[in-house]
């Protein structure tokens, strides 16, 4: 992934997809801006190849935290947090002991007709507006296949971000998706230090959610 260099701060993953709504930096979007529409979805669709996230079952060590119907495991060194935001929308923030930036965060929100073209509409705003950050680089958005899971979209991209007054590079991933009655839309996110996401513990823990009622 190539990294763009920048100065400003990347907000946090976490609210990316709260209510379906736009990016709200590091606070509560406050409920108030409207859901995408379900219609019209051309030019929303995600463009990139396919691809497949495996599922991991139990990491050894962590303990299982349960919420709005998911389950996650957390890994030895991180603790979850739960709270529930203005739109109603419960979000999970697994973070490492000291941590300045959580390393997996998770929104549940509840949406009538969470249907394929919802969760494409959330995914490609999500995009627009880490754009608009000027944080995130390089993009890309797959449409992807998930056991459990009705129909996801995978964003991928490189960040940088400030940690201690220094720039940090960091790779992230934001998985957006429905729950199989179609009544909520759910964006997961990791990220991890660049090149190192695939082997993190955070994008480990993020492959556990799963339905667990």
């Amino acid at each position: 992934m190539r990294m763009r260099r920048t100065k400003r701060r990347a907000p946090l993953l976490a609210v990316v997809i709260v209510g379906a709504l736009s990016l709200a930096g590091c606070g509560d979007s406050g409920g108030t801006e409207p859901r995408p529409s379900a219609s019209p979805s051309i030019g929303i669709e995600p463009t990139a190849a396919p691809v497949e996230i495996e599922s991991v079952a139990a990491i050894d060590g962590a303990e299982r935290f349960e919420f709005a119907g998911l389950g996650i495991d957390v890994p030895a060194g991180m603790a979850a947090t739960t709270q529930t935001l203005n739109d109603g929308s419960t979000q999970v923030q697994l973070r490492e002991d000291g941590a300045p930036r959580a390393a997996v965060i998770v929104t549940v929100t509840a949406q009538v007709g969470a249907n394929s073209t919802i969760v494409d509409a959330t995914s490609d705003l999500t995009a627009i507006e880490l754009t608009k950050g000027g944080a995130a680089s390089g993009i890309v958005r797959s449409p992807a296949t998930w056991e459990g899971m009705p129909y996801a979209v995978v964003l991928t991209c490189d960040l940088a971000v400030e940690v201690d007054g220094a720039e940090v590079a960091k790779q992230a991933i934001v998985v957006t998706m429905s729950n199989p009655d179609e009544s909520q839309v759910i964006g997961a996110s990791a990220e991890a230090p660049a090149a190192g996401l695939e082997s993190s513990d955070a994008y480990a823990a993020l492959r556990t959610l799963r339905f667990d009622g």
